[in-house]
Protein backbone atom coordinates (compact mmCIF):
# COMPACT_ATOMS: atom_id res chain seq x y z
CA UNK A 1 0.00 0.00 0.00
CA UNK A 2 2.96 2.29 0.45
CA UNK A 3 5.98 3.51 -1.70
CA UNK A 4 8.93 1.43 -1.10
CA UNK A 5 11.84 -0.45 -2.75
CA UNK A 6 9.09 -3.22 -4.02
CA UNK A 7 7.43 -0.57 -6.09
CA UNK A 8 9.92 1.76 -7.21
CA UNK A 9 8.71 4.24 -4.71
CA UNK A 10 6.02 4.70 -6.50
CA UNK A 11 2.47 5.15 -5.67
CA UNK A 12 0.96 1.96 -6.21
CA UNK A 13 -2.98 3.16 -5.36
CA UNK A 14 -5.15 5.92 -6.16
CA UNK A 15 -5.14 8.06 -2.82
CA UNK A 16 -8.82 7.55 -2.10
CA UNK A 17 -8.75 3.41 -2.47
CA UNK A 18 -5.42 3.66 -0.33
CA UNK A 19 -7.44 5.36 2.33
CA UNK A 20 -10.54 3.09 1.92
CA UNK A 21 -8.34 0.35 2.67
CA UNK A 22 -6.34 2.21 5.80
CA UNK A 23 -9.66 3.32 7.77
CA UNK A 24 -10.54 -0.60 7.03
CA UNK A 25 -7.31 -1.50 8.46
CA UNK A 26 -7.92 0.98 11.29
CA UNK A 27 -11.24 0.26 12.71
CA UNK A 28 -10.56 -3.26 12.81
CA UNK A 29 -7.23 -2.87 14.79
CA UNK A 30 -9.60 -0.47 17.03
CA UNK A 31 -12.27 -3.11 17.40
CA UNK A 32 -9.59 -5.39 18.95
CA UNK A 33 -7.82 -2.94 20.83
CA UNK A 34 -10.54 -2.18 22.28
CA UNK A 35 -11.70 -5.65 23.74
CA UNK A 36 -8.17 -7.10 24.36
CA UNK A 37 -6.47 -4.99 27.47
CA UNK A 38 -2.98 -5.11 28.09
CA UNK A 39 -2.10 -7.39 31.41
CA UNK A 40 0.46 -8.45 33.17
CA UNK A 41 0.45 -11.56 30.81
CA UNK A 42 0.94 -9.08 27.58
CA UNK A 43 -0.88 -9.79 24.64
CA UNK A 44 2.01 -9.52 22.27
CA UNK A 45 -0.64 -10.40 19.32
CA UNK A 46 -2.45 -6.99 20.20
CA UNK A 47 1.28 -5.33 20.73
CA UNK A 48 2.04 -5.88 17.19
CA UNK A 49 -1.22 -4.35 16.04
CA UNK A 50 0.09 -1.01 17.34
CA UNK A 51 2.93 -1.43 15.25
CA UNK A 52 0.89 -1.81 12.26
CA UNK A 53 -1.08 1.09 13.22
CA UNK A 54 1.32 3.28 13.57
CA UNK A 55 2.57 2.44 9.84
CA UNK A 56 -0.40 4.02 8.58
CA UNK A 57 0.42 7.52 9.76
CA UNK A 58 -0.90 10.37 11.61
CA UNK A 59 -4.61 10.57 9.92
CA UNK A 60 -5.09 7.53 12.22
CA UNK A 61 -3.66 7.68 15.23
CA UNK A 62 -5.22 6.50 18.34
CA UNK A 63 -7.28 8.39 21.00
CA UNK A 64 -5.21 9.57 23.80
CA UNK A 65 -7.92 8.22 26.33
CA UNK A 66 -8.25 5.10 23.53
CA UNK A 67 -4.25 4.09 23.92
CA UNK A 68 -4.53 4.84 27.77
CA UNK A 69 -7.53 2.84 27.95
CA UNK A 70 -5.85 -0.15 26.37
CA UNK A 71 -2.49 0.04 28.31
CA UNK A 72 -4.60 0.45 31.79
CA UNK A 73 -4.26 3.53 32.33
CA UNK A 74 -5.96 5.52 35.19
CA UNK A 75 -6.32 9.32 34.22
CA UNK A 76 -6.75 10.83 37.59
CA UNK A 77 -8.23 13.93 39.21
CA UNK A 78 -5.19 16.11 38.67
CA UNK A 79 -4.93 14.76 34.87
CA UNK A 80 -1.96 12.55 36.44
CA UNK A 81 -1.42 9.58 35.02
CA UNK A 82 -1.27 5.88 36.80
CA UNK A 83 -0.41 2.71 35.29
CA UNK A 84 -2.41 0.06 36.53
CA UNK A 85 -0.71 -3.01 35.46
CA UNK A 86 3.72 -3.67 35.26
CA UNK A 87 4.52 -2.83 31.78
CA UNK A 88 7.08 -5.39 30.60
CA UNK A 89 10.06 -5.37 27.94
CA UNK A 90 7.86 -5.68 25.05
CA UNK A 91 4.95 -3.27 26.50
CA UNK A 92 7.70 -0.50 27.22
CA UNK A 93 9.19 -0.76 23.56
CA UNK A 94 6.09 -1.30 21.65
CA UNK A 95 4.70 2.05 23.62
CA UNK A 96 7.75 4.12 23.22
CA UNK A 97 7.42 2.92 19.17
CA UNK A 98 4.17 4.52 19.03
CA UNK A 99 4.03 7.18 21.06
CA UNK A 100 7.17 8.60 20.06
CA UNK A 101 7.79 12.84 21.19
CA UNK A 102 4.60 13.28 19.55
CA UNK A 103 3.44 16.16 21.48
CA UNK A 104 -0.45 14.97 22.43
CA UNK A 105 1.16 12.07 24.30
CA UNK A 106 3.87 13.68 26.00
CA UNK A 107 1.86 12.81 29.59
CA UNK A 108 2.24 8.62 28.68
CA UNK A 109 5.91 9.32 27.74
CA UNK A 110 6.75 11.28 31.20
CA UNK A 111 5.07 8.25 33.09
CA UNK A 112 6.84 5.98 30.76
CA UNK A 113 10.53 7.31 32.16
CA UNK A 114 9.16 6.75 35.39
CA UNK A 115 8.25 3.24 34.96
CA UNK A 116 11.65 2.56 33.49
CA UNK A 117 14.05 4.25 36.26
CA UNK A 118 11.53 2.26 39.06
CA UNK A 119 12.32 -1.13 37.24
CA UNK A 120 16.01 -0.90 36.66
CA UNK A 121 15.69 0.36 40.61
CA UNK A 122 14.27 -2.83 41.53
CA UNK A 123 16.38 -4.69 39.00
CA UNK A 124 19.62 -3.39 40.45
CA UNK A 125 18.79 -4.94 43.58
CA UNK A 126 18.87 -8.41 42.47
CA UNK A 127 21.41 -8.14 39.84
CA UNK A 128 20.13 -6.32 36.39
CA UNK A 129 23.21 -7.71 34.52
CA UNK A 130 21.83 -11.25 35.01
CA UNK A 131 18.44 -10.58 33.56
CA UNK A 132 17.67 -10.64 29.97
CA UNK A 133 15.02 -8.17 29.76
CA UNK A 134 16.49 -5.29 31.59
CA UNK A 135 19.86 -5.78 29.71
CA UNK A 136 17.78 -5.73 26.47
CA UNK A 137 15.28 -3.06 27.57
CA UNK A 138 18.75 -0.97 28.40
CA UNK A 139 20.00 -1.37 25.12
CA UNK A 140 16.89 0.13 23.38
CA UNK A 141 16.66 2.42 25.61
CA UNK A 142 20.17 4.12 24.97
CA UNK A 143 18.85 3.85 21.30
CA UNK A 144 15.74 5.10 21.35
CA UNK A 145 15.24 8.97 19.56
CA UNK A 146 12.15 9.52 21.55
CA UNK A 147 13.87 9.88 24.92
CA UNK A 148 16.26 12.35 23.83
CA UNK A 149 14.85 15.59 25.42
CA UNK A 150 14.49 18.27 22.50
CA UNK A 151 12.89 21.96 22.85
CA UNK A 152 12.23 24.36 20.08
CA UNK A 153 12.36 27.91 19.61
CA UNK A 154 8.56 28.84 21.20
CA UNK A 155 9.62 26.81 24.09
CA UNK A 156 12.96 28.71 24.96
CA UNK A 157 11.01 32.37 24.05
CA UNK A 158 8.06 30.78 26.21
CA UNK A 159 10.50 30.27 29.35
CA UNK A 160 12.40 33.56 28.56
CA UNK A 161 9.12 35.56 29.30
CA UNK A 162 8.52 34.22 32.26
CA UNK A 163 11.89 34.35 33.64
CA UNK A 164 11.47 38.32 32.32
CA UNK A 165 8.25 38.34 34.10
CA UNK A 166 9.71 36.63 37.37
CA UNK A 167 12.53 39.29 37.22
CA UNK A 168 9.81 42.09 37.11
CA UNK A 169 7.99 40.75 40.43
CA UNK A 170 11.28 40.70 42.02
CA UNK A 171 12.78 44.00 41.60
CA UNK A 172 9.37 45.89 41.50
CA UNK A 173 9.12 47.84 44.65
CA UNK A 174 5.81 47.30 47.23
CA UNK A 175 4.58 48.74 50.61
CA UNK A 176 2.73 45.79 50.79
CA UNK A 177 5.14 42.06 51.74
CA UNK A 178 2.57 39.69 51.29
CA UNK A 179 1.38 41.20 48.38
CA UNK A 180 4.87 41.57 46.98
CA UNK A 181 5.42 37.78 47.72
CA UNK A 182 2.00 36.58 46.18
CA UNK A 183 2.67 37.64 43.19
CA UNK A 184 6.46 36.17 43.05
CA UNK A 185 5.32 33.06 44.41
CA UNK A 186 3.06 32.98 41.26
CA UNK A 187 5.37 33.80 39.05
CA UNK A 188 8.07 31.28 39.74
CA UNK A 189 5.29 28.67 39.86
CA UNK A 190 4.29 29.23 36.45
CA UNK A 191 8.34 28.84 35.83
CA UNK A 192 8.22 25.64 37.24
CA UNK A 193 4.86 24.26 35.78
CA UNK A 194 5.61 25.29 32.47
CA UNK A 195 5.44 22.08 30.39
CA UNK A 196 9.14 22.09 29.11
CA UNK A 197 10.61 23.30 32.25
CA UNK A 198 11.58 19.45 32.93
CA UNK A 199 13.80 19.59 29.69
CA UNK A 200 16.13 22.74 31.30
CA UNK A 201 19.25 20.99 32.44
CA UNK A 202 19.66 20.43 36.20
CA UNK A 203 21.92 22.85 36.61
CA UNK A 204 20.18 25.82 35.52
CA UNK A 205 16.91 24.33 36.86
CA UNK A 206 18.30 24.32 40.56
CA UNK A 207 20.28 27.64 40.29
CA UNK A 208 16.81 29.64 39.88
CA UNK A 209 14.64 27.52 42.26
CA UNK A 210 17.32 27.60 45.36
CA UNK A 211 18.11 30.73 44.94
CA UNK A 212 14.23 31.76 44.54
CA UNK A 213 13.66 30.03 47.68
CA UNK A 214 16.90 31.50 49.70
CA UNK A 215 15.37 34.95 48.97
CA UNK A 216 11.68 34.58 49.99
CA UNK A 217 13.06 32.66 53.13
CA UNK A 218 15.37 35.56 53.71
CA UNK A 219 12.25 38.01 53.03
CA UNK A 220 10.11 36.26 55.51
CA UNK A 221 12.74 36.20 58.43
CA UNK A 222 13.76 40.08 57.47
CA UNK A 223 9.98 40.75 59.54
CA UNK A 224 11.16 39.63 62.76
CA UNK A 225 15.10 40.56 62.67
CA UNK A 226 13.97 44.39 60.43
CA UNK A 227 16.11 43.90 57.98
CA UNK A 228 16.03 45.54 54.49
CA UNK A 229 19.31 44.33 52.78
CA UNK A 230 18.58 41.10 51.40
CA UNK A 231 22.17 39.03 50.27
CA UNK A 232 20.42 36.31 48.06
CA UNK A 233 18.19 38.87 46.08
CA UNK A 234 21.20 40.01 43.59
CA UNK A 235 21.84 36.10 43.23
CA UNK A 236 18.22 35.42 42.40
CA UNK A 237 18.56 38.14 39.82
CA UNK A 238 21.37 37.06 38.40
CA UNK A 239 20.23 33.53 37.79
CA UNK A 240 16.91 35.11 36.00
CA UNK A 241 19.22 37.55 33.76
CA UNK A 242 21.55 34.92 32.62
CA UNK A 243 18.85 32.51 31.51
CA UNK A 244 16.93 35.02 30.02
CA UNK A 245 19.89 36.58 27.95
CA UNK A 246 22.04 33.50 27.57
CA UNK A 247 19.53 30.17 27.44
CA UNK A 248 19.70 28.32 24.21
CA UNK A 249 18.80 25.44 22.31
CA UNK A 250 22.41 23.91 22.63
CA UNK A 251 22.23 24.42 26.44
CA UNK A 252 19.76 21.30 26.70
CA UNK A 253 21.45 18.09 27.87
CA UNK A 254 19.54 15.83 25.24
CA UNK A 255 20.54 12.98 26.79
CA UNK A 256 19.62 13.53 30.43
CA UNK A 257 16.94 10.92 31.14
CA UNK A 258 19.72 8.38 29.42
CA UNK A 259 22.64 9.33 31.86
CA UNK A 260 20.53 9.08 34.77
CA UNK A 261 19.57 5.42 33.77
CA UNK A 262 23.51 4.73 33.68
CA UNK A 263 24.36 6.60 36.50
CA UNK A 264 21.40 4.57 38.20
CA UNK A 265 23.59 1.35 36.92
CA UNK A 266 27.02 2.85 38.00
CA UNK A 267 27.62 3.05 34.53
CA UNK A 268 29.76 6.67 34.94
CA UNK A 269 32.65 6.70 32.27
CA UNK A 270 31.71 7.63 28.56
CA UNK A 271 28.63 7.77 29.07
CA UNK A 272 27.85 9.88 25.83
CA UNK A 273 30.28 7.75 23.80
CA UNK A 274 28.09 4.74 25.05
CA UNK A 275 25.15 6.39 24.08
CA UNK A 276 25.92 7.21 20.71
CA UNK A 277 26.87 3.81 19.78
CA UNK A 278 23.20 3.17 18.85
CA UNK A 279 24.03 4.17 15.19
CA UNK A 280 25.27 1.04 14.66
CA UNK A 281 23.00 -1.26 16.44
CA UNK A 282 20.46 -3.08 14.45
CA UNK A 283 17.35 -1.66 16.49
CA UNK A 284 15.23 0.64 14.18
CA UNK A 285 13.23 3.12 15.92
CA UNK A 286 12.98 5.18 13.05
CA UNK A 287 12.80 4.41 8.76
CA UNK A 288 10.84 1.61 9.73
CA UNK A 289 8.65 0.16 7.43
CA UNK A 290 6.75 -2.90 8.79
CA UNK A 291 6.02 -4.74 5.60
CA UNK A 292 9.43 -4.86 4.94
CA UNK A 293 10.45 -5.76 8.18
CA UNK A 294 7.96 -8.57 7.58
CA UNK A 295 9.27 -9.78 4.18
CA UNK A 296 12.95 -9.65 5.54
CA UNK A 297 12.00 -12.09 8.37
CA UNK A 298 9.81 -14.82 5.82
CA UNK A 299 13.47 -14.52 4.11
CA UNK A 300 15.42 -15.05 7.08
CA UNK A 301 17.18 -12.27 5.64
CA UNK A 302 18.01 -10.70 8.99
CA UNK A 303 19.16 -13.38 10.70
Amino acid sequence: MNKNKTNNYKEPFPPSAKHNIFKKISDEINLVLNKNYCKDETQIESLYLLIALSQLGREYRLNFKVLCKYFNITIDKDSSLHFNNDLNYFSITVLLFYIKDIDSYSMILNELKKIILKKFKIGKQYGWKDNTELVLLLMDILSCPYLNLKMNNKEIDDLRSIAFRMHENLIKPSENQQVYLKVLRKSIDDFKNHSSFYKIDKRSQKKILSRSEKYILEIQKSIFERKNIYCYEEEFSKSLKDFEYYYEIKSIDKYAFKKELLTLLEITDNQIALIEQERFWFTKWTEFDFGLELQAKRSQEVY
